[in-house]
């Protein structure tokens, strides 16, 4: 109801109210009756009051959105210089813009599509993300001895998104002529420019100075399987033994190995019908023991002691944190007619839990 509705309907209710009242004072009336239809026309009379005063309070700004879209004078502006920055995306503002970026990333990437995404409103948020807790224990009826465990109670796993840049040219044709519609636009470009180092990150990032952790770093902190030789490669039966450990798990694995790695399976020499049925599977389906087997070009495979070979990996288990900002510099070159975009797009990611993963280790 607007203003003169309410007002009305208070009016109305308010003569009802002095109208029970008054046969409150008849004798004749049950007095039970009376009260109790008294009473609820006054919590009527109330609510109306409350959502009068409601509407006419004064309403709190909304925070600014800005949109992707750039208009033409802006984008004249930022094209000759006399906007130095653009940033799309503010606190409160549009984090639904950042995730088409994301969702432009993960769409055409099959492991990053599998990753579980959290957003952060800024750059300088730390992002929370909820640690799967352990397997509960059994205990007897009535039992008084329920242990606390450390590892189930619910965390967070912090990322700290990391700015990574990249210098886009634009001609002066683009901006000038063309006013391209940006909001379209952007997130292709984005996701191209991105996509490439966060995949890269997710797989053998070092996790140093808020870089993404990979998971060939992460695995050493799960169930490690160690070779029994020094500077062996990789063979059929590794493979196998990893992947009859995966079956039966609560969450879908998959076995992540290094190109060179894939090579070196292929030309295991070793004998034997079981060998024979692995290697066709591997190289008909890339599967073993129904685990699928991903070849990543990204995957390390480095035969020195310690070394990660292979990966046993729940893919959604892995978080990326991605702020709610990115920041466009025009940059212009004396004698160029290009303007060059530096573009600055922050994020970070890491296993939720490293004791997830299993991996197979260069003895």
């Amino acid at each position: 109801m607007n203003r003169e509705e309410l007002l009305a309907k208070i009016a109305d209710v308010s003569a009802e109210v002095r109208t029970i009242a008054d046969e409150f004072l008849d004798s004749a009336k049950d007095k039970s009756d009376v009260e109790t239809r008294l009473a609820a026309k006054k919590e009527e009379l109330r609510k109306l009051k409350l959502e009068l005063t409601n509407l006419d309070a004064p309403k709190p700004e909304k925070p600014e959105e800005r949109s992707m879209m750039i208009d033409k004078e802006t984008l004249l502006k930022f094209s000759k210089g006399e906007i130095r920055s653009i940033q799309i995306g503010t606190m409160g503002g549009t984090i639904n813009q950042i995730k088409k970026i994301v969702e432009e990333i993960q769409n055409h990437d099959e492991i990053l599509n599998k990753a579980t995404v959290m957003y952060g409103s800024n750059a300088s948020t730390i992002i929370p993300v909820l640690t799967p807790p352990a397997d509960p224990d059994g205990y007897a009826e009535g039992a008084t001895n329920v242990s606390v465990d450390t590892t189930a109670e619910i965390g967070y796993t912090e990322i700290q998104p990391k700015c990574y840049a990249s210098v886009l040219p634009v001609t002066a044709e683009q901006l000038v002529m063309g006013f391209a519609d940006l909001e379209s636009i952007l997130p292709d470009v984005f996701a191209k420019v991105f996509r490439r180092k966060m995949h890269k990150g997710m797989i053998s990032g070092d996790g140093l100075s808020k870089n993404m952790k990979g998971l060939f770093v992460s695995a050493t902190g799960g169930h490690v399987t160690t070779l029994a030789a020094t500077n062996a490669a990789l063979k059929i039966s590794d493979i196998a033994e990893l992947a009859v450990k995966l079956n039966g798990l609560d969450n879908e694995y998959e076995i992540v190995i290094a190109q060179s790695a894939y090579q070196d399976l292929i030309s295991d020499s070793t004998t034997g019908e079981d060998v024979k049925i692995y290697k066709e599977g591997l190289i008909r389906d890339k599967m073993i023991e129904n685990i699928p087997v991903r070849i990543d070009p990204y995957a390390p495979y480095t035969k020195t002691t310690g070394q990660v070979l292979a990966v046993g990996v729940p893919f959604e288990r892995y978080a990326i944190g991605v702020a709610g900002e990115i920041y466009l510099n025009a940059i212009k070159k004396v004698g160029d007619t290009h303007t060059f975009i530096q573009a600055e797009y922050f994020f970070g990611g890491r296993q939720t839990r490293d004791t997830d993963l299993y991996a197979i280790v260069e003895a």
